[in-house]
């Protein structure tokens, strides 16, 4: 918990006193400057004995410390880029305003003298840092150098309690912070230049510690019991939950507060509306005063172009930041070789990307070489590093050159024996153009004709599958099993259809296969004599004669034709 409690008088800093233990309503203003749902949650707890600086993921997840010292460290809050984290602490003997990066690194006071600093919260462009003191006395709102230097007053409340827990608004134009100016504790507004307080809460209650929505329009806070929300011109005021500690989400869309509802001070997350209430941490520590801060995120696309015979290619990598930030984010890249090689395959390159206030993409333009040679599509990489006021969300852009030089697959019709009996394996080819040096495959799939259709089952022995050319192979056969039978009939036609294919086109996709009948019938007719009779007509019954069975009709010219069944 924090001690700073000095600014009501006897009565007050009693009542105050059992506020901060029951519902710990001293809490932490934010800096929303950034749009964005991601990002870094980061908040003070005591679970390794006193309280320390930790960061988190926004589902509560990779919970790590940060500061390890002797003393307490108070209430963080993350730059605008995400790349430092302010506090407080009391390590030095006194509360002081400190700065770090935010892995925890370069630990570095900002403010240094006999008096209490505290509550320091970033402007919108990182470049200042805005606190309340109590180096002139009572409590007063200040804003100084994001390096310490130039502290300058903005306040000067000479009532007890003054004024505290500054935070700026989303434009930087104003400071949202919580005084005594009208005898109890109510949240002001002023310009950032300290003109203009104008109250944005009055009642006789306590009302502490606004945050700023991202958009400006509203501030959430706390009273003693409650976590509140308002707008701006001190209109629609909200009860959102049971606690304190009320800060927004980059997008606006949750608020992060503090409960002890479980017993004891846990961090939980609500939708803007209050619904939706879920615990982020759980110990049997005390977790506090988080700040959820919008860090830079940086990926880079995949991207695919054709190769082309000759000359270059443009293969244009797009780098992307999640939002649109106020301080600028560089980042460093660099090609490298996977299956593609630098110099023959594609033109190496590396570089420094900057990214101004408001830019959220950039380009890396990669020259890719043409050729005649048939190959695999071939790949390199273009990476991200040493990313300085962001994260590497995605720091591995593929780049794949397409081969638009395949060879080319055809099928050839074929005339295949039938067989009297059994089945033969009969084979069809399939040819590659030109040799090349990586496999290729192609899917096929037998059909019954459309002329004088083959059956499937009957006339030959449906069949699919794939075929594979090795490299350096131009030929491969399909073995269709053809069913032999001894009945003269006319020629029969299937179809072997190709599909699919990898690493080639397919300029000719279906093979025609006769099945040639190999059985021949002969026709005779027998001689016949009849009487020839006294009157009237007598029969000579002429009897035709096949040699083998036949679904055949036989027809000679000039006379009525003879079907055998």
């Amino acid at each position: 918990m924090q001690r700073q409690i000095k600014w009501f008088g006897p009565i007050l800093r009693v009542l105050v006193l059992v506020a901060l233990v029951m519902a710990h309503v001293i809490g932490l203003a934010r800096t929303a400057s950034a749009q964005g749902s991601a990002g870094q949650i980061v908040f003070e707890s005591n679970r390794d004995g006193n309280l320390e600086i930790y960061i988190m993921n926004p589902d509560g997840s990779g919970q790590t410390r940060l500061t390890n010292n002797p003393g307490s460290d108070f209430a963080p809050t993350l730059s605008p880029d995400g790349s430092k984290i302010a506090f407080w602490s009391n390590r030095d003997g006194n509360n002081e305003v400190y700065i770090m990066n935010v892995d925890g690194t370069g630990q570095t006071n900002l403010t240094n003298n006999p008096a209490d600093d505290a509550f320091p919260r970033f402007s919108p462009d990182g470049s200042k840092i805005t606190f309340h003191s109590t180096r002139a006395g009572n409590f007063a709102i200040y804003v100084m150098n994001v390096d310490g230097s130039n502290p300058v007053r903005l306040t000067n409340n000479p009532i007890s309690g003054g004024d505290q827990r500054p935070c700026f608004s989303p434009d930087g134009t104003k400071i949202a912070f919580d005084s005594t100016l009208n005898g109890n504790v109510e949240i002001f507004v002023m310009n950032a230049d300290g003109t203009g307080q104008t109250n944005v809460t009055n009642n006789p209650g306590f009302e502490t510690d606004p945050s700023f929505s991202p958009d400006g329009s509203k501030i959430v806070f706390n009273t003693l019991t409650t976590v509140e929300v308002i707008n701006v011109d001190g209109t629609g005021r909200t009860t959102l939950a049971s606690g304190a500690h009320a800060v927004f989400s980059p997008d606006g869309s949750k608020i992060l507060f503090v409960t002890n509802r479980d017993g004891n001070n846990e961090i939980y997350s609500m939708n803007a509306d209050g619904s939706s209430q879920t615990r982020i941490t759980n110990n049997p520590a005390s977790d506090e005063k988080p700040h959820w801060g919008a860090t830079p995120a940086l990926s880079i696309n995949d991207v695919s172009v054709v190769e082309g015979n000759s000359g270059t290619t443009n293969a244009i990598f797009t780098v992307s930041l999640d939002a649109s930030y106020p301080t600028p984010v560089t980042v460093d890249y660099a090609t490298a070789d996977n299956t593609a090689n630098a110099g023959s395959d594609y033109t190496a390159k590396s570089g420094t990307l900057t990214f101004a206030p408001g830019d959220t993409s950039k380009t890396i333009t990669v020259l890719v070489n043409g050729n005649a040679v048939n190959e695999t599509n071939e790949t390199f990489f273009v990476d991200l590093s040493n990313p300085v006021g962001g994260i590497l969300m995605d720091a591995h852009g593929i780049g794949t050159i397409i081969n638009d030089d395949p060879p080319e697959i055809t099928i050839a019709d074929t005339t295949i024996s039938e067989g009297n009996s059994g089945t033969t394996n009969r084979g069809v080819r399939v040819s590659l153009s030109n040799p090349v040096n990586f496999p290729v495959t192609v899917g096929y799939a037998t059909a019954n004709g459309s002329v004088n259709p083959a059956t499937a089952g009957s006339d030959y022995t449906a069949k699919s599958g794939t075929l594979t050319f090795a490299p350096g192979v131009l030929f491969r056969d399909i073995a269709v099993p053809i069913v032999g039978d001894v009945l003269d009939e006319a020629n029969e036609t299937f179809l072997i259809n190709l599909t699919n294919p990898t690493n080639a086109t397919i300029t000719d996709n279906q093979g025609v296969v006769t099945i040639q009948d190999d059985d021949t019938a002969t026709i005779s007719i027998n001689d016949v004599t009849v009487k020839e009779g006294t009157g009237g007509t007598s029969n000579a019954v002429f009897t035709v004669t096949l040699s083998a069975l036949s679904d055949l009709t036989f027809q000679h010219s000039g006379i009525r034709s003879l079907e055998f069944t």
